[in-house]
């Protein structure tokens, strides 16, 4: 794992991004708590808390069943 999870803090940090959105628990706890401890510091959010910051913003429009989304 440490090794493998080396390789992946080494390949993120040739990126520039703000956050990191996953949908996978196990995925979620290991780039948070688990790459943090070996230097991967990131701002990692579960899918669930990005599509709520994007509706809060109204980024994502919503509408009624069968109807036209609402302003």
């Amino acid at each position: 794992f440490q090794m493998q999870a080396r390789e992946n803090i080494e390949t993120l940090r040739r990126y520039q991004f703000k956050r990191i959105a996953t949908i996978c628990p196990h995925g979620y706890h290991v780039l948070k708590n688990e790459y943090a401890k070996m230097g991967g510091d990131y701002r990692v959010l579960h899918h669930s808390e990005l599509l709520h910051e994007l509706l809060e913003q109204g980024r994502i429009p919503v509408s009624p069943a069968g109807g036209t989304p609402l302003a």
